[in-house]
């Protein structure tokens, strides 16, 4: 299997043994052309980094995975022509024919699993790697603010078909160590409704790993102490003028979403559409909003509902972070929801994107 146009990335991370990525001594056996011989090679990973002198067209490196983690084989430390390996306890044989970038690699299964993560991650990694070279390529006094917006897009497509990616992995190798590696790799921030049902198709074999542990234990931290408790009840005004409280809509029977967003917070308005596609599906099955802004210009707080297009309940003091509502539920930073069941119990908090969608498809049917 050929791995081309490798992104190099890697996260330290520490881990005990497990049947196919472990701690412990890896050997590499390389195979290159003879037009190499005498050239140095160089194996770089996040904790080390190590050379040979190609001879007989063929090097070896030893050393310890301590941790396990992505490092890279190239024939000059800067070099751009490179080719990527999980190094754990293994003996990795590749096999060079030309270029770095087209060699072949074969292990155990976590140089397997490896590889057919990266067959799809290659592609996309080497696409932005190209669109932030062009932005770079741009003299600083000739960039425009599209030219950042635009890039900024595309780190945001990027990042989520990464994700895609790589939890369409999950659930295709949930009893792979790789699943979890790059299942944390990616969750760079701390949301126990997003990460956790990625995480808890993962196998017990592996979440009883060292890294298994340690990432749950992290994830597990995440979640809101809010969860489990009774909602309390507050009561605001509503774009007219009309008082409304958390109890009028509770009242209503279903699933209740109190969503705390402003309309100057860039992050509340990017994902207002994930919010309208919410409504749209589940607004006929019992599905309320409540949403509950931390403006104090009524003016921009009633524009952006209508430019938003947001059809459901709306209140605000207009105290800006001094809300009530917001004080209420110890909102420190927006967007922050909080997702009451029909008893008046929060089940979930911080929904956010597919996590939003995919909780209330399995709560609502």
């Amino acid at each position: 299997m050929n791995l081309r146009n490798v992104f190099v990335t890697a996260v330290a991370v520490s881990i005990s043994a497990t049947a196919d990525a472990q701690e412990g001594p890896f050997m590499i056996k390389g195979s290159v052309d003879a037009k190499y011989n005498g050239q140095p090679v160089y194996l770089i990973w996040p904790t080390g980094k190590d050379s040979a002198v190609i001879n007989n067209s063929s090097f070896v490196f030893k050393g310890e995975a301590i941790p396990p983690a992505v490092g890279a084989i190239k024939f000059a430390p800067r070099g751009k022509d490179s080719l990527a390996l999980f190094l754990s306890a293994d003996t990795i044989t590749v096999n060079v024919q030309g270029s770095l970038e087209n060699g072949t690699l074969t292990g155990n299964r976590a140089t397997k699993d490896f590889l057919a993560i990266m067959e799809k991650l290659g592609p996309l990694n080497a696409s932005i790697t190209k669109d932030v070279t062009a932005f770079q390529a741009i003299p600083a006094a000739s960039r425009k603010p599209e030219h950042t917006t635009e890039l900024m897009k595309k780190l945001g497509a990027y990042s989520e078909s990464n994700k895609e990616i790589v939890h369409a992995f999950i659930d295709q190798h949930p009893d792979s160590y790789i699943s979890l590696f790059f299942l944390k790799k990616i969750s760079a921030v701390n949301n126990y409704e997003t990460i956790m049902p990625h995480l808890s198709r993962l196998s017990d074999r592996v979440r009883s790993t060292q890294l298994g542990k340690e990432f749950t234990t992290r994830v597990m931290a995440a979640k809101s102490p809010l969860v489990g408790t009774r909602a309390k009840d507050f009561a605001a005004k509503t774009p007219d003028g009309k008082e409304l409280g958390l109890q009028d809509i509770m009242a209503k029977g279903g699933y209740t979403f109190v969503d705390f967003w402003a309309s100057w917070c860039g992050p509340c308005r990017k994902e207002n559409p994930t919010v309208v596609k919410a409504f749209e599906t589940y607004g006929d099955k019992g599905f309320h909003i409540l949403s509950v802004s931390l403006d104090t210009d009524a003016a921009k707080w009633k524009e952006a509902i209508e430019k938003d297009g947001m059809p459901w309940y709306h209140v605000s003091n207009l105290m800006g972070w001094k809300d009530p509502a917001a004080k209420l539920y110890n909102v420190r930073a927006i967007p922050h929801n909080l997702l009451i069941d029909p008893s008046g119990t929060i089940v979930a908090t911080d929904l956010r994107g597919e996590a939003l969608l995919a909780k209330l498809k399995l709560l609502i049917k």
